[in-house]
């Protein structure tokens, strides 16, 4: 048998090719061909090749089973593409994500069916594709089963809900006692169709922290991010690069922090969380709440606590605590509530 010198669309459409030889049926070839989707054919349902070819949906499935198991059996898969995929899987801990793959090996989309079929067909490897919990992903054989994949992937979300905040991977790793490789977790999390990850954080796709969806979402990873409050249209300029790509309009941006309770409105236009300690209100409500323990205090303490949670002047307080009929002014500069 020839090897593949490189690994290419051409080279790669010629070892598909290579490989069909065997099939001595045109029938078989055909069907395999459909199934696959490769060489440039559709994807094609059992229903419709078994309508097409006269016989039931039933026994073109047969006739794939059986062409399929005798390319794994009677065809040579010692060849570069093997030994490249073999050498990633070794990298890898054993598992790689097939985009992952598929980017490594420099081949682009239209290289897809050809690649999934041809490690379908190599007894050496498990190709997981159309999974309910995981993107298409492939396994060494020689180290995991598709079960044992499913009992890793219950182990991180296990860990996820336990924790019930995004995590670093490293906590991910430590959790699971060094029993895998690193890139076979990190793989295998970013294959998941239930795990998310932002800025290096892991977590549930459900968790906006990590799947940001709305504006609101989007906002609040923003200020998250900054750890400072920060002006409305600057919260605007930094949510186009979080989440969904959808830009939104400085006016939106402003409308939406207005309504939701996370977000604390602490100077003009500029927007603190309310998790950080910050309260809603005005000035003169923020002065009562720190009046608001009946004890008489220095005009100087109130002006600083005010400051702590306020982007106003210092003139600004003193102006509301003169001007204001709830504030009583005492001797020695001190005030409480009239």
């Amino acid at each position: 048998m020839s090897k593949v010198n490189t690994i290419n669309s051409s080279s790669l459409a010629d070892l598909v090719k290579e490989y069909l030889s065997i099939l001595k049926k045109d029938r078989d070839k055909d069907i395999i061909s459909r199934r696959f989707a490769i060489l440039g054919n559709d994807n094609h349902t059992l229903e419709q090749i078994g309508q097409q070819l006269g016989v039931t949906r039933e026994r073109v499935r047969q006739i794939e089973k059986a062409a399929t198991k005798r390319l794994k059996t009677l065809h040579d898969h010692r060849h570069q593409l093997s030994e490249e995929v073999i050498t990633l899987l070794q990298e890898t801990g054993g598992l790689i994500a097939f985009d992952a793959l598929l980017e490594r090996l420099k081949l682009d989309e239209q290289d897809i069916q050809n690649l999934k079929f041809l490690l379908e067909t190599n007894p050496e490897f498990i190709l997981i594709d159309k999974h309910d919990l995981y993107e298409c992903i492939v396994l060494d054989k020689k180290v995991y089963c598709a079960e044992d994949i499913i009992d890793l992937h219950d182990s991180l979300i296990r860990i996820l809900k336990t924790y019930n905040k995004p995590v670093k991977l490293e906590k991910l790793l430590s959790e699971l006692e060094g029993k895998h490789h690193d890139k076979t977790i990190e793989h295998l999390a970013s294959s998941s169709r239930m795990i998310r990850e932002l800025d290096n954080l892991w977590g549930l796709h459900i968790w906006p922290s990590v799947n940001p969806r709305s504006i609101r979402d989007r906002m609040y990873i923003a200020l998250k991010k900054a750890q400072k409050p920060l002006h409305f249209s600057d919260i605007a300029k930094r949510i186009q690069g979080i989440g969904n790509n959808k830009t939104v309009t400085t006016q939106a941006v402003h409308n939406e922090l207005i309504k939701d309770k996370r977000f604390i409105l602490i100077g003009r236009g500029i927007y603190a969380l309310a998790e950080w300690g910050y309260k809603s209100g005005t000035v003169a409500d923020v002065i009562r709440q720190i009046l608001a323990d009946g004890k008489p205090h220095k005009k100087a303490e109130i002006v600083k606590q005010v400051l702590a949670v306020r982007k106003v002047k210092a003139s600004t307080v003193s102006l509301n605590l003169q001007n204001n009929k709830d504030f009583k002014r005492l001797p020695d500069d001190y005030y409480q509530l009239a």
